[in-house]
């Protein structure tokens, strides 16, 4: 009965000491603490902590402000992650280490502080081109060295007072941004050239570039030669495709077009008012409160004689022909140096009355005339007796 209690004991005893080793061994449990936080020069930071006793396939990282910031490679003791870009500099910001366990477990250190400090760094610019361009053009800034891990959303850049979309960050020193509408249709004044300004995590960098809207260019106006009341097309560059201007205006020797019919970046149409009567005429366009002249135009048809009536002084006669002005009152008619009265006209019919006069011959030169340059070719007119 003895032997049998010590038996007893012995197995009991090893049954605690199993089950103390079973319980130590499910209560070790992964933890972290954090060791550092160094702020960087350029406003990002360095967080480090112990991790222990996780397993793989768990998840280590840091939260900053609710972001999540994981460890690619975790190992067992000291991690860390530094933060480059996306840190408000000067700014106060909360933060924890943490661990996510595969069986969905979370562990986490004290929640700690830090600031981002910046030191003296703001950025330097060292190009910004181009200098002139249209509404809708790229803009490139170049830094003079790089700003490791930057972002697009570090920045904020303004023309005039118009944020410029930011477009792409090449190299992590050069910014792309694209140019805004700064001209504002409801001012008298329109500004054709926009200062920039530039913040790089609410820092001002210092900045003395100025965007100067481009002139269009007139590169042809055609046709040549028109008629009354035609179209002519004006080729060139006027402004970029998809931004077109609040404002394209046509005016031709100081008096504005008032039918355009087509506006393209690279192309305007218009109809010429019959009232402008001078050949050769100067054109102005101006696009996004930019102007260019030009004087290598386009000329009138001179009228044309095709047929006439025959008649006698005093008989009213028809006189059919092209490129007559389209009312009466403009075109002039002569026999000779005799000017006829205009009954009815229109741009390729005259109805007008013979005058009197002294004619050689019973014969004429008939000719009409609609201005001093525009002149038809004469055509002998023999009277009827």
């Amino acid at each position: 009965m003895k032997t049998y209690l010590i038996k007893y004991n012995i197995y009991l005893f090893l049954i605690i000491i199993l089950s103390c080793d079973s319980s130590s061994t499910e209560n070790i449990f992964p933890s972290v603490v954090v060791t550092n936080s160094e702020s960087l020069s350029q406003g990002g930071v360095t967080l480090t902590a112990d991790f222990q006793n996780f397993s793989e396939g768990d998840i280590l990282g840091f939260y900053v402000d609710s972001k999540e910031y994981l460890i690619p490679n975790p190992k067992e003791g000291q991690n860390t992650v530094q933060i480059l870009s996306g840190l408000y500099q000067d700014k106060k910001y909360s933060f924890y280490a943490f661990i996510k366990t595969s069986e969905g477990g979370f562990f986490a250190s004290r929640t700690q502080e830090f600031y981002a400090l910046s030191g003296s760094f703001i950025p330097k610019i060292n190009t910004i081109t181009p200098a002139i361009g249209y509404i809708g053009d790229l803009i490139e800034i170049n830094f003079s060295e790089k700003i490791i891990g930057v972002k697009k959303e570090d920045f904020n850049i303004k023309l005039h007072t118009k944020d410029a979309e930011i477009i792409d960050v090449i190299d992590d020193q050069t910014i792309v941004c694209r140019v805004p509408k700064f001209l504002s249709r409801h001012e008298y004044y329109r500004y054709t050239w926009a200062k920039m300004s530039i913040t790089y995590l609410e820092k001002v960098v210092p900045c003395n570039y100025e965007f100067n809207i481009k002139a269009p260019i007139i590169d042809s106006v055609s046709p040549k030669l028109i008629d009354w009341g035609d179209e002519i097309i004006i080729k060139g560059d006027f402004y970029k495709e998809g931004y077109p201007p609040d404002f394209l205006t046509v005016n031709i020797n100081d008096i504005p077009a008032t039918k355009i019919t087509k506006i393209s970046p690279n192309e305007v149409s218009l109809e010429v008012s019959i009232h402008m009567f001078v050949n050769n005429p100067k054109i102005l366009l101006a696009s996004n409160g930019r102007g260019v002249f030009e004087t290598n135009t386009f000329r009138y048809y001179p009228p044309e004689i095709i047929s006439f009536q025959q008649g006698g002084i005093g008989d009213e006669i028809e006189i059919i022909g092209k490129y007559f002005w389209p009312a009466s009152y403009v075109n002039e008619v002569y026999f000779d140096d005799y000017k006829a009265e205009i009954i009815t006209g229109e741009s390729t019919k005259l109805v007008v009355k013979i005058p009197e006069g002294i004619y050689i011959d019973n014969k004429a030169l008939l000719k009409v005339r609609t201005t001093d340059e525009l002149v038809s070719e004469a055509k002998e007119f023999n009277f009827q007796l």
